[in-house]
């Protein structure tokens, strides 16, 4: 990861204290994830979202609404196990209080998750020889 300038994170942080939100997701995987959003409307919403996108160097920005190709709304979203906890730690110093305790009580929720998962897992298939 490229060397990162204290003042774009201190954007980032500014622009997702304000913006964005920390989530527990577990759709489409046996176990939950914590993911960051962040959304916008508009082209220069698009862009703030592209400017932070290219910061933080994780998640995508894409359109959503109803017909997402002709919307004007906006979202940076991290998809990947693991990207909410580095953006996390991208912009922690920066973050008030109150979004700190919330992406530790998810982050707490998700390794709990995980032990559970890893608890109840099958072993795998025998290996004859």
């Amino acid at each position: 990861m490229a060397r990162k300038k204290l003042t774009d994170l201190a954007w980032c942080a500014g622009f997702f204290e304000g913006e964005g939100c920390f989530t527990i997701h577990s759709r489409h995987q046996p176990y939950q994830t914590v993911r960051a959003t962040l959304s916008q409307k508009g082209t220069d919403g698009k862009k703030l979202l592209d400017r932070f996108h290219k910061i933080v160097e994780v998640g995508s920005v894409y359109a959503y609404g109803v017909n997402a190709k002709n919307s004007d709304m906006w979202t940076w979203s991290t998809h990947r196990i693991g990207d909410a906890r580095k953006v996390y730690e991208l912009i922690e110093p920066w973050l008030g209080d109150r979004r700190k305790k919330r992406f530790k009580e998810l982050d707490k929720e998700e390794k709990k998750s995980r032990k559970a998962k890893a608890k109840g897992r099958k072993p795998g298939p025998k290996v004859l020889k």
